[in-house]
């Protein structure tokens, strides 16, 4: 009797995870019919109402291809905040139950052991996948009440411009 081998899948690098990820919610939006695909921009070109993707702990703005992947999967989540599964744990936060993560990718480096300390010293960086969770995917379970959902209360409901764009854009082309 033969036993039949299992063939391991290659393992993915974090680029790739992240771009089938983004391939796959780009599917997902096309096959639903949704009226507005996740690479347009759902908001309006005349006001400035536009969010970009926040880490929710640290308040640091995603940027680079996590910033793009990010502002796709935030069409489905009401909430521009975005964190690691410890950074919400140790904010008082439950990840709810079904809830799937968002890979991204994280930039990594280290100076090559072999040519420390040398004139020709490396810096060698790599990327890390990292899972990250959208408030709209979390529980409050802390003392008191949820402080991200305090602070976005107590928000301006626009950002104001200090320029009119299309002045500028006038100014620019003339």
């Amino acid at each position: 009797m033969t036993t039949a081998t299992k063939r391991k899948a290659p393992k993915l690098t974090a680029k790739e995870r992240v771009t089938n990820e983004m391939i796959k919610r780009l599917e997902e939006s096309i096959s639903n019919g949704d009226p507005v695909a996740p690479w347009q921009k759902p908001w309006k070109a005349d006001s400035y109402d536009v969010t970009v993707p926040t880490n929710a702990i640290t308040k640091k703005e995603y940027n680079n291809s996590n910033f793009v992947l990010l502002s796709i999967m935030g069409t489905f989540h009401e909430s521009n905040m975005w964190a690691g599964f410890q950074q919400w744990s140790k904010a008082g936060y439950k990840i709810n139950k079904g809830s799937k993560a968002t890979n991204i990718i994280r930039p990594m480096s280290f100076i090559d052991e072999k040519t420390k300390g040398t004139d020709e010293e490396k810096t060698i960086t790599f990327f890390k996948a990292e899972s990250v969770f959208n408030y709209d995917q979390v529980t409050y379970a802390g003392e008191g009440i949820d402080p991200i959902k305090a602070t976005a209360e107590n928000k301006p409901d626009k950002k104001t411009r200090s320029w009119n764009p299309i002045k500028r854009a006038e100014k620019i082309a003339s």
